[in-house]
């Protein structure tokens, strides 16, 4: 008895082969480790943590420099403003590098972008005209320093348009000399 190949065995190969490819690509999915029906959030009271979706956002950041490369010391770091979610919430401006001499150093939000003098728009630490909203900024005997201020009267019209600027002086307090470092915000 001869065998004859039966109508459309190309069309069941290819679809047979569909559904095993399907089939391998659904398996090699991630999975979801939460059991199917189980609730998405925690119970009421619980005291569980904010979701990913509150965490602080950087909205803008920005190099820091030596002010003055033939007299400064090469100063590298970065400014970052971040926001909270939460629209009430003041934005923070953190400020990280290197290369500052060690000990306390004034910083200020000034009018203009770095290379111009424009007056002081935030004193974050103190000037000769008024209280900082902060202390200076600390350099570790290494020349790194990391500091984080929470600003009221930085605003998010204010970053990014290359109309301010962060200087960090010489000294600290309200003779606090020219800047050595500056990122324009």
């Amino acid at each position: 008895m001869e065998r004859k190949p039966r109508q459309g065995s190309l069309a069941g190969v290819v679809a047979a082969a569909a559904w095993l490819a399907l089939v391998i690509t659904a398996a090699c999915q991630p999975r979801d480790e939460t059991p199917e029906g189980a609730m998405d959030e925690a119970p009421l009271g619980s005291g569980a943590s904010a979701a990913a979706d509150d965490e602080p956002d950087t909205l803008f950041t920005a190099v820091l420099e030596s002010a003055d490369t033939a007299t400064a010391p090469a100063v590298n770091g970065e400014v970052s403003v971040v926001a909270s979610e939460d629209a009430d919430e003041p934005l923070e401006l953190v400020v990280r590098g290197r290369g500052l001499p060690p000990g306390e150093h004034g910083w200020h939000v000034h009018a203009g972008p770095c290379g111009t003098s424009g007056p002081v728009n935030i004193a974050l630490s103190e000037t000769a005209e008024e209280d900082g909203i902060t202390g200076p900024i600390d350099v570790n005997d290494n020349g790194e320093f990391e500091e984080s201020v929470e600003v009221p009267e930085l605003n998010r019209t204010m970053v990014g348009t290359q109309a301010h600027s962060l200087h960090i002086h010489r000294n600290p307090g309200a003779n606090h000399g020219p800047t050595v470092a500056c990122a324009t915000i």
